[in-house]
């Protein structure tokens, strides 16, 4: 591996860092009540946010693989639009806790605003950068957290359903 190769590996890390950060930025104006449904989700139950990520995301991938293993052309495009979806499940947990998180940050009893959600947002993806704790533990367990958010708020709530008709 020489110099070069680092340094493009460097700026691609970057650049993806500062993508998701924009994304994140950008998904409270685009979708708020989905995003403050995450919020909630996390913020009530962070345990069982992480298991719905996991169970999501474990169903997610077996679909995908299963799919992505198909002999013809149509068949595999939908394995590349399960890991699409998941990857935009991801980014609406992620705005949700990064808006959470930053606001917890800056000791703001409010709502989180677009600073509050680049500050959770960088330290987020810095945390995940820390060699091997932030690799091996803190990204699996945020992975987790951020699709259970976003599972979870892109899901309706059973507030949200209707009510059953009524049995005659």
């Amino acid at each position: 591996m020489t110099l070069a190769d680092v340094l493009a590996l460097s700026a691609a890390l970057l650049a993806t860092c500062g993508g998701l950060a924009a994304l994140f930025l950008m998904l409270p104006v685009l979708a708020p009540r989905k995003v403050a449904q995450a919020r909630a989700a996390a913020l009530a139950s962070p345990v069982g946010t992480c298991l719905t990520g996991l169970l999501g995301t474990g169903l997610g991938l077996v679909l995908a693989g299963v799919a992505g293993n198909a002999a013809r052309g149509p068949v595999r495009l939908l394995a590349f639009l399960i890991v699409l979806g998941l990857l935009s499940t991801l980014a609406v947990g992620g705005a949700a806790v990064a808006g959470e998180l930053g606001r917890r940050i800056a000791h703001h009893s409010g709502a989180a605003n677009p600073a509050h959600t680049a500050l959770g947002a960088a330290v987020l993806l810095f945390a995940c950068l820390v060699p091997l704790v932030g690799w091996f533990v803190v990204l699996p367990i945020t992975t987790a957290l951020l699709l259970g958010a976003g599972f979870r708020g892109l899901l309706p709530s059973p507030a949200a359903l209707p009510d059953p008709l009524p049995a005659s």
